[in-house]
């Protein structure tokens, strides 16, 4: 119905018994603002994941909770002599 009206000419609509329609203003209107809407909300869907992002310093950027915090490097010692043949010499 819509392409028939937003199409047709006026003489033709009125040969159909459509005397009453809205402006042709709203042929184009409808499509243009339906278009802007969904870039709008793109756009601000974009903004929002933007906002709710965690910041680049941030661990959760590359980290779960399932992650768990190391202890860190183990101190230096040093190790048996015997332990170093063992694994060096069996």
């Amino acid at each position: 119905m819509y392409l028939i009206w937003a199409y047709l000419p006026d003489e033709a609509l009125n040969s159909l018994g459509i005397t009453y329609y809205p402006d042709r203003y709203w042929a184009l209107a409808i499509p243009a603002w339906t278009f802007m809407l969904a870039l709008f909300i793109y756009y601000f869907y974009f903004c929002y994941i933007l906002i709710c992002a965690d910041p680049l310093g941030s661990k959760g950027n590359f980290t779960d909770f399932h992650t768990r915090e190391l202890g860190g490097i183990p101190e230096i010692s040093d190790l048996p002599i015997e332990v170093v043949n063992y694994c060096l010499y069996s």
